[in-house]
């Protein structure tokens, strides 16, 4: 299970998470046992200073994958909320067909830059609150223009962007 709590020890920062929306892998209909392969990683959105961090947070929750895998996990953001959905991927007749598998969730977060037992006395970074949202389409952790992130190999050397065209 994905943790709600991470923190990069002994100095922070820390990041909490709030999951809702969540659809774990049983939810879904059966597609039989899932690849034990480490995921690639695609970000959409994530480009300002606060969504780059949060992508570098994101990232290395998973270890580097090998260059042929075939399951991605995808983060992108949708009006400051993080969504998370795993998918694989194949080639039939050279057209790309993508499945999804689960778990699939949302995700609020908060930002701090001290380690755990901080949290109250510590310097908040980044916290989302409902009344954020109420200006017309103003985004934290995205710009409209340029949207995309994956200007740079993630994990593994490997652009999934490139190889999940059209996802």
């Amino acid at each position: 299970m994905f943790p709600n709590l991470l923190s990069h020890l002994p100095f922070g920062p820390t990041a909490k998470f709030t999951l809702f929306n969540v659809l774990m892998r049983h939810d879904f209909e059966e597609k039989g046992r899932g690849s034990g392969a480490y995921p690639q990683h695609l970000f959409h959105g994530l480009n300002t200073n606060l969504g780059r961090r949060v992508r570098c947070i994101l990232k290395h929750l998973f270890p580097v994958p090998k260059e042929e895998t075939k399951r991605v996990v995808v983060w992108y953001e949708d009006e400051d909320i993080i969504r998370f959905r795993h998918h694989t991927y194949k080639y039939v007749d050279r057209v790309l067909e993508t499945e999804e598998h689960g778990p699939r969730f949302d995700m609020l977060y908060k930002i701090w830059r001290g380690p755990l037992h901080e949290e109250g006395t510590a310097e908040v970074e980044w916290v989302f609150r409902p009344y954020m949202n109420t200006a017309y389409k103003r985004c934290f952790l995205s710009t409209e223009e340029g949207n995309d992130t994956d200007d740079e190999p993630e994990a593994g050397g490997t652009n999934a962007k490139k190889r999940l065209k059209g996802l």
